[in-house]
């Protein structure tokens, strides 16, 4: 996905979707489509109360003098209700509803926060809410946009939130993977070749590195698998701050311990590695 800022004016972009953000108050509410006709019935429609409710929306069809075929407007809620919680939750649930169906380019401009982790939260929210884990699916439930726009960000921000958006999915895609895919050996090879070009050490343990280490509890775990056990260890030099340390458990198929897991409990238990990548994904990002 392209990932973009832009500063024009809305009527200018050229998408087929623009969503505009707008605090359920409706004073706040200012002509912003360059239609007045338009801008009318949207601020009609906040002094009726239709849109108070967070994540609530109305769609309306641009003029033919506008570049983009629709507006959506999205309601943020109130604004003192209004965090980096909430906004990566209304950006993403507005993005997934948009991508069920095919959308090459989609625009979004929010209100600037005081607080750019909210600016951030809401570009997250909006990258991953279009992309779902349709990983082997013939029909797909949603369609990624080819582009994104965001009105009126700051450019280094916006990169920001991107590769943590894309680090993010990153570790869904390897979580959602089914064990046939993912076990110790193959996940390293994963993470190896996500790496690859970045300054990033990678040392791996196998069984008799892990004996010799005394790592008794992480074989005994393996014993039951017919996958051999790895321990990986990912090493970044960055700025000369306090060593930071992740640690992520990595089983990539538990089927329980002393007792086996029912059917229903075992289609979850891929995602028991789920800690292993995010801290490969958090590393990467880093």
């Amino acid at each position: 996905m392209r990932v973009a800022a832009v500063h024009t004016s809305l009527e200018s972009i050229d998408a087929d979707v623009v969503v505009h953000g707008v605090f359920a108050d409706p004073a706040a509410v200012a002509p912003i489509t360059g239609d007045a006709n338009m801008d009318r019935q949207i601020i009609e429609l906040f002094e009726a109360g239709e849109l108070t409710s967070r994540g609530s929306t109305v769609v309306f069809p641009f003029p033919s003098s506008h570049r983009a075929r629709y507006l959506t407007v999205l309601s943020l809620g109130q604004r003192e209700n209004w965090n980096a919680l909430a906004a990566f939750r209304t950006a993403g649930g507005c993005a997934k509803s948009i991508a069920a169906r095919e959308r090459a380019t989609v625009a979004i401009s929010f209100p600037r926060s005081d607080d750019p982790n909210v600016d951030k939260a809401a570009v997250r929210g909006a990258i991953t809410g279009c992309q779902g884990q349709d990983l082997y699916r013939a029909e797909k439930r949603l369609h990624p946009f080819q582009t994104l726009l965001w009105h009126g960000i700051d450019e280094a921000l916006l990169d920001a939130a991107a590769i943590e958006a894309e680090c993010t999915l990153l570790a869904r895609r390897w979580v959602n993977e089914p064990p046939a895919n993912v076990y110790p050996e193959s996940f390293v090879s994963f993470a190896t070749e996500q790496t690859a070009g970045l300054d990033v050490e990678i040392e791996v343990w196998d069984e008799e590195r892990l004996k010799k280490e005394n790592c008794n509890c992480l074989l005994a775990v393996g014993r039951g698998s017919n996958r051999a056990p790895r321990l990986m260890v990912m090493t970044y030099r960055g700025a000369d701050h306090a060593p930071l340390a992740l640690v992520g458990k990595g089983v990539t198929f538990d089927s329980g311990g002393l007792s086996i897991k029912p059917t229903d409990g075992m289609k979850a238990m891929k995602c028991d590695m789920a800690g292993a990548a995010t801290a490969v994904a958090a590393l990467i990002g880093i």
